[in-house]
């Protein structure tokens, strides 16, 4: 009996086994979570509003993607947040089926795609980007309060898993394309700020209005159509909602923070938006009159206006706010008022609009300084085209300048139509109190080099990027492609030298590459020669560098060298009119007229001084046609060398062409820095810059430019 009944579960035992093989098999899928992950947690939590708002976004699939490659930090927010402070038209326009899309946004808007716990809370403000593409940034308070935008964290760490953690915050986060979405589809008619009224009466004998009686609904007007309009229909302060205000209304403290960030992006208003942020109660009081629909007008005084006030007159109580209040006009924007300006000024015909000629245009926007032009982009897609075009930038009026940097200052002095010398505030981050040991100018942007790395900058757009890098000086940037435009900064790249080495730097990945210097194919003019640089700053010609360079020391050979970044490699682009037959003889090359370049020489012995041109625009690809031609002559009686002498004989002048005239910066036997302007083989002028400037200050050239300066791509994707 026990053999029959060992040998009956022995047949079942392999039966289950044979069925199991041949069933197909189950495995896990690469997108599968454990019970453990902080999406099961985060279902089966105390925020029961937000698990239920993910699962009817159809999100599930994508957190657990998320998750799967790396870990999350979720800002989860209280349940009375969803449930009861939440504005109901908001909230039914999330679980309306066609706003999918924008319940999606939101609710990403809430994760980040990596992981932070209050112990690795930023001190300072950090902004990070969420899974939503948008940035929320991570701050804390006064009292420190840890606090995500404007939402503080009521229960910071807690849910902790493995692949993910979850703070507790106190409101819903709405980003700024939810918010833009919401108020384009709400009903015109469910916030009308128009109160509906029966038609006043008026007397026929008199026509004015007698006290309306009660008229039934849906009855026919009593009065005709000229008396009834004529008082016009009562305007109620009923604003605009819009989530995210204090009551569901637009978010009033937002946009103020935006306006004073954007005085503070353009330039020149600093002074007015020092005080915004410095009186609180002022930008408080313009966020709650915008929130409650009120539109400000800002008359904002530049800097120079600001500057003109006495201490006096800033010091009485209660002086800047009354400055301000007197700046700022209130008006009240109900529905009525915003369709009648949208029904104004909305959508024209461009076929119909009176253009401006072209040729007039550029004109007209030639005369306007530069630092005024970077505002004008947003006027017009026409106009951005014109600022963006490089022709227009090389005509304008605003002429170049040349940029001084001493010990302790860095200075700009511009010619046209007198010597103005300028402080030039050192403005890149975290590096105010430095003065770079090197600056030269390179492809529209100054190289700053330091210590530890060095920073391309802007000074006019007031932008900068530091790139760390100890040991290597950046020695050129240029853009890898035939043509630039303000959105290809990822093309950019950088190079970088030191005694032994040169290394290249992409700014699209952020990567570095080692290169050789003498890797390029020599002709048989230079076979077994090698090469030298003459001068380590660069010149960049349609996304190229070149430098001045030369072969044999003994017998030089004076040529012009490119590096071809796209193939890594240095190679002899064409050969120079002119080398140098003394160590004080000056040779500078420069661009000109943006598709050429332009060679400086000053022979010491004769102090004579030349200038030679490339005859045509220059095709970067290929030297074996260029011809140079002389352009300028100068031999002045008992004219002074350029290029001073032991220890400082490498340093070499900065020059421009301006027309027929040749500006060229210097500096003397005893360091002082002269400025002199030649043409018409005489000197026309020289000025002294020993009042203003130190000794011995380094100098280069510089034209103010509207291109923004490239940014890393770990650095961009944390830009707003």
């Amino acid at each position: 009996m026990d053999f029959s009944n060992s040998f009956s579960k022995l047949l079942l035992l392999l039966l289950a086994t044979s069925i199991a093989t041949a069933l197909p098999e189950n495995k896990p899928t690469s997108g599968q979570i454990n019970s453990n992950s902080v999406l099961v947690a985060l279902l089966d939590s105390h925020y029961t509003e937000l698990a239920e708002l993910v699962e009817k976004a159809l999100l599930l699939q994508t957190l657990e993607e998320a998750v799967g490659r790396h870990n999350i930090t979720i800002f989860a927010p209280r349940n009375d947040a969803l449930e009861r402070n939440l504005d109901p038209l908001f909230k039914s326009f999330l679980l309306e089926p066609r706003n999918l899309k924008s319940l999606q946004s939101l609710l990403m808007f809430h994760i980040l795609p990596r992981r932070i716990s209050s112990p690795q809370w930023p001190s300072l403000s950090h902004h990070h980007r969420t899974l939503s593409n948008d940035h929320v940034h991570l701050t804390v308070d006064t009292t420190r309060r840890l606090k995500v935008d404007s939402a503080e964290i009521v229960r910071p760490d807690d849910v902790i898993r493995p692949d993910g953690i979850i703070h507790g915050i106190e409101r819903l986060l709405i980003p700024r394309s939810v918010q833009e979405d919401f108020n384009r589809r709400r009903s015109l008619r469910s916030i009308s700020a128009v109160l509906p009224e029966g038609a006043p009466e008026v007397d026929p004998r008199t026509h004015r209005l007698k006290k309306p009686a009660p008229v039934p609904v849906g009855a026919p007007p009593v009065l005709p159509v000229y008396d009834a309009m004529s008082p016009g229909p009562s305007l109620a302060p009923a604003p605009a909602p819009g989530p995210g205000g204090p009551r569901h209304h637009f978010n009033g403290e937002a946009q103020v923070k935006d306006f004073i960030h954007t005085l503070l992006h353009y330039g020149g208003y600093n002074e007015m938006a020092d005080i915004l942020v410095n009186l609180t109660s002022l930008a408080t009081e313009m966020g709650r009159l915008v929130s409650e629909g009120y539109v400000l007008t800002v008359l904002a005084p530049n800097d120079e206006a600001m500057a003109k006030l006495t201490t006096d007159q800033l010091s009485e109580p209660g002086a800047p706010e009354q400055i301000v209040y007197y700046h700022i006009i209130p008006e009240y924007q109900t529905e009525e008022s915003m369709y009648n300006a949208v029904r104004r000024f909305g959508k024209k015909n461009a076929a119909h609009e009176e253009q401006l000629p072209w040729e007039l245009l550029e004109e007209i926007l030639s005369r306007v300084p530069l630092k005024s032009l970077v505002r004008l982009r947003v006027v017009c897609k026409r106009w951005n085209v014109i600022l963006d075009d490089k022709r227009f930038i090389n005509n304008h009026k605003e002429t170049f300048r040349f940029i001084l940097k001493t010990k302790s200052k860095i200075y700009s002095v511009s010619i046209d139509p007198k010597i103005v010398v300028r402080e030039l505030p050192c403005d890149i981050p975290d590096l105010e109190c430095q003065i770079p040991t090197t600056l030269v100018d390179c492809d529209e942007f100054l190289i700053c080099n330091m210590d530890d790395g060095a920073a391309v900058w802007n000074p006019w757009l007031k932008q900068s990027t530091w790139i760390r890098q100890p040991r290597f000086s950046l020695e050129g940037i240029c853009y890898n492609g035939s043509n630039r435009t303000s959105d290809q900064v990822s093309l950019y790249k950088t190079i970088w030298a030191n005694c032994t080495e040169w290394r290249i730097h992409d700014f699209a990945f952020g990567t570095w590459k080692r290169s050789n210097f003498n890797s390029g194919d020599s002709n048989q003019r230079e076979k077994g020669r090698r090469k030298n640089l003459h001068s380590d700053m660069s010149v960049s010609l349609n996304g190229s560098l070149f430098w001045i360079a030369y072969v044999d020391e003994t017998d030089p050979l004076y040529l012009l060298g490119r590096f071809n970044f796209s193939k890594e490699r240095f190679y002899t682009f064409c050969y120079l009119p002119c080398g140098m037959s003394h160590s004080r003889d000056a040779l500078v090359l420069r661009v000109f007229k943006g598709d050429r370049f332009s060679v400086l020489k000053q022979c010491y012995v004769t102090k004579k001084v030349e200038i030679w041109v490339t005859k045509n625009k220059v095709n970067v690809e290929d030297g074996s046609d260029v011809v140079w031609v002389s352009f300028m002559t100068f031999s002045i009686p008992h004219f002074p060398s350029l290029v001073p002498a032991e220890p400082y004989s490498d340093q070499q002048p900065s020059y421009y062409i301006d027309d027929k005239r040749l500006v060229m910066c210097s500096c003397d036997e005893n360091g002082q820095a002269w400025i002199y302007v030649l043409g018409e083989n005489k000197l026309i002028s020289k000025v002294h810059l020993d009042s203003v400037v130190d000794p011995w200050p380094s100098h280069c050239t510089y034209f103010p430019s509207l291109v923004p300066v490239p940014r890393e791509k770990n650095e961009a994707e944390l830009q707003v």
